[in-house]
């Protein structure tokens, strides 16, 4: 009877070892995979910037890790089970490393970080103003968004020296369908920062990424443009050899104000007494709510002097006078 039940107990042991071995390595074995693109959360840019220094590119790491498990429970797992973390507080200006530590789900091993540790360049921080640039969406021929007030001119920008300097200025959308026509309009825009071809520039920081401006749809309209020219150059009109003076202007503004616009003034220009070619910046005399469009251009006046005609007046005048003297 003894005998019989140590047998038994040898069986049960040597059944829950067989069942355990299958439902291991058959069942549920362990399994080891790669988990790519963690991302690393950064801490400690605050204290960084406090100490005048900043990382210089995006702070936006992810690091591939080696991990065994279950084979049921890594087949679950994916980049946002883990937890990685990089403190940067300490570092220092130059060529630097962040340490990386992950922290995995429970049963996990991690076998392996592919970048524990990440080299960055740290710089001197920064901050700089950056003027704001509209860009205008989806105007219609013949219309054109007009900014009548904006909340700011410019905008602080911030961080690594090398990041702030390739940024051109700080753009904004402005969608012509948030727009009215001839009806003045209020809206908030977010903006961000560009390099010079209009790339976005990652690593920095706006201190208002947000501004309010006030908008409107306008007509927009060719009219002959008028310049008056006062007085005489010294040398009288025949020395006049040429002028070029704009005939037309593009100017905006509401319909009904357009469409009974066909012309405007200039202020004079005064050529009294010029001897030589002059070159005038004419000053348009625009009615009330009405606009140069962006695209006109600066509108300038040349009066070309033939300067034979000046040297033979010249030479007449000297003549005259030495003829008078003679006579005396």
């Amino acid at each position: 009877m003894e005998r019989k039940r140590t047998r038994d107990i040898i069986i049960s042991a040597v059944v829950a070892i067989i069942l355990w071995f299958y439902l291991i390595n058959i069942v549920n074995p362990q399994k080891d995979a790669i988990i790519r693109n963690v991302p690393v959360n950064i801490s400690g840019q605050e204290v960084l910037e406090e100490r005048g220094l900043a990382i210089a590119g995006d702070l936006k790491y992810t690091i591939n890790i080696s991990i065994l498990g279950a084979r049921n429970d890594v087949s679950q797992l994916s980049a946002d089970d883990f937890n990685a973390t990089a403190d940067i507080a300490s570092l220092n200006k130059g060529l630097d490393y962040i340490k990386v530590s992950v922290a995995a789900p429970r049963g996990i091993a991690i076998e392996d970080v592919d970048s524990d540790n990440i080299q960055v360049a740290v710089e001197d921080f920064v901050k700089e103003e950056k003027t704001v640039r509209l860009h205008f969406v989806d105007e219609q021929e013949g219309k054109e968004t007009t900014v009548l007030k904006r909340s700011a001119e410019k905008l602080l920008v911030s961080g690594a020296k090398s990041d702030v300097d390739k940024v051109s200025f700080v753009l904004f959308d402005l969608p012509s369908e948030l727009i009215a026509e001839d009806i003045p309009k209020s809206i908030i825009l977010s903006g961000k920062p560009v390099d010079s071809n209009l790339d976005l520039v990652t690593g920095v920081e706006i201190a208002a990424d947000k501004i309010s401006v006030e908008a409107v749809i306008f007509t927009k309209k060719v009219v002959s443009l008028k310049t008056e020219m006062l007085g005489e150059p010294l040398y009288g009109e025949l020395s006049i050899q040429n002028y070029d003076i704009p005939s037309v202007i593009e100017l905006k503004g509401p319909k009904d104000v357009m469409d009974g616009l066909s012309f405007i003034n200039a202020a004079p220009i005064s050529i009294e007494g010029i001897d030589k070619t002059t070159v005038y910046t004419l000053e348009p005399q625009l009615p009330e709510g009405v606009y140069l469009t962006r695209d006109c251009p600066e509108l300038k006046a040349t009066i070309y002097i033939d300067q034979n005609v000046k040297e033979t007046e010249w030479e007449n005048t000297s003549e005259q006078t030495v003829s008078e003297e003679k006579q005396m």
